[in-house]
Parts: C-alpha cells; structure tokens; sequence
C-alpha cells in the first residue's frame, strides 16, 4: 500500500498515485465501497422491476473454524471472548472461505432455487471477518413471493441458527 501511494503517473502537470486505479479494499477503500454500492444498487433495482421479494441470510462457520468463542449467559452476550477448545488450527480463513462458499454452492444448487426461473432470482453476497477474523457471508436473496416459502425452509433446513441465520 506504502508503494501504491507513493508512487504516480503524471497526467499533464497532475501525480496520480498507483492506488487510484486499483478498486481493491486495502489499497483503496472508498473505491471499492463505492463499487459494491453501485453493484448492490443495480441488483436490487433489477430486482424491483421483477417484484422480487428481499430475504437476507448471514452464514456462518461452525465452531472448528474459530480461534476464539463468545460467552454468552442468558442468551445475553456477556462481553468475554475464551478460547475456543473445538478450534482447528488448520482452519486458516482461507478455508473458511471456501468452506462458505461450497455451503453456498449447495442453496443455488438446491430444487427450491434451480426451480425459480434465471430471470426471477437474483443474489449478491459478501465476506466479512467476526472480531476474530474468521469470515462469515451476508447474502440477499431477490426470490418471487410464490416462492418465498419454500426457498425460505430450504436455506433453514440446510443451515439452521446458529450457523445460518434468516431475516
């Protein structure tokens, strides 16, 4: 990032850093917020005009996956972070990754979405790190009302609370 940043390109009697062409989250943010703005902005507008129903749904990794485990008491999270004995060190985030992916392979594969016709679905879905970096998924779903149903206790089959999470 140093190197991107302070390295240009002259434009005329203008430096423009190496960063400002690269839509990456870490050399440049703002960019790349701005892209997934404007693709998630189109997604949901082509969405609308199908009269597609929104249905959000956060995946997580089992327990294997993460270093560390909140400690919660009465359903209540209780501010404290253990280490989590059921870790697996071979887990790296990486193959969380692609442990989330293939989980989301099997929805899209799945009769409940394959049935719904290409033009009248439609998602988008992004990584993010917990506390401890391991990666989660948030997905919006655009599915037809006829099909909310079943597409809704398909996904809830497939990855029940506390793994998946439907809103």
């Amino acid at each position: 990032k140093f190197y991107m940043d302070n390295n240009f390109v002259k434009f005329g009697d203008e430096y423009m850093p190496y960063s400002h062409f690269f839509k990456n989250a870490f050399i440049n943010p703002h960019r790349y917020i701005a892209e997934i703005q404007n693709r998630v902005w189109s997604i949901y507008n082509y969405a609308q005009g199908k009269d597609l129903v929104p249905l959000f749904f956060t995946l997580s990794a089992p327990s294997e996956y993460h270093p560390k485990r909140q400690i919660f008491k009465n359903g209540k999270f209780t501010g404290k972070v253990v280490r989590n004995h059921n870790y697996n060190p071979e887990n790296t985030p990486k193959k969380t990754a692609k442990y989330l992916s293939s989980c989301m392979r099997k929805i899209t594969n799945d009769r409940a979405w394959r049935k719904i016709p290409k033009s009248h679905r439609c998602y988008f879905r992004v990584f993010e790190p917990h506390h401890d970096g391991t990666p989660h998924i948030h997905v919006m779903f655009f599915v037809p009302k006829e099909n909310l149903f079943e597409f809704t206790c398909k996904v809830n089959d497939l990855y029940p609370a506390p793994q998946g999470e439907l809103v």
